[in-house]
């Protein structure tokens, strides 16, 4: 985001990029899929993402107001149809170290 910041522009499908690529690698946590495995797919889909953007502001010249925001669109559309079947995604019991960063007790913050 800084990037696209200081280079004038702006990025309106960062929040579709983060959501789709988070519940997709959830998804596939539960489906059977390493957690590392997962989140590796997550962030290669979330890099294809940033250079699809990327070039459809650098090379084929739409403003990154509207490439961002149809991109945007295009993320959340296909996540919902093709990733992710549900609107709910539960983590599964086998995430193991994952379900770690959901516990605020081991940062020292007590839940109330």
């Amino acid at each position: 985001m800084a990037q696209a910041i200081i280079g004038r522009g702006i990025d309106l499908s960062i929040v579709a990029t983060m959501a789709m690529t988070v519940a997709w690698s959830l998804d596939l946590i539960t489906r059977g899929i390493g957690v590392g495995s997962a989140l590796a797919l997550g962030l290669l889909m979330a890099a294809v993402i940033g250079l699809i953007n990327g070039f459809l502001i650098a090379y084929v010249e739409i403003p990154s107001i509207f490439a961002t925001l149809a991109m945007a669109t295009t993320i959340y559309g296909f996540g919902q149809f093709f990733l992710v079947p549900t609107d709910i995604t539960y983590l599964s019991p086998s995430a193991g170290w994952l379900k770690l960063l959901a516990d605020p007790t081991w940062a020292g913050c007590r839940a109330r």
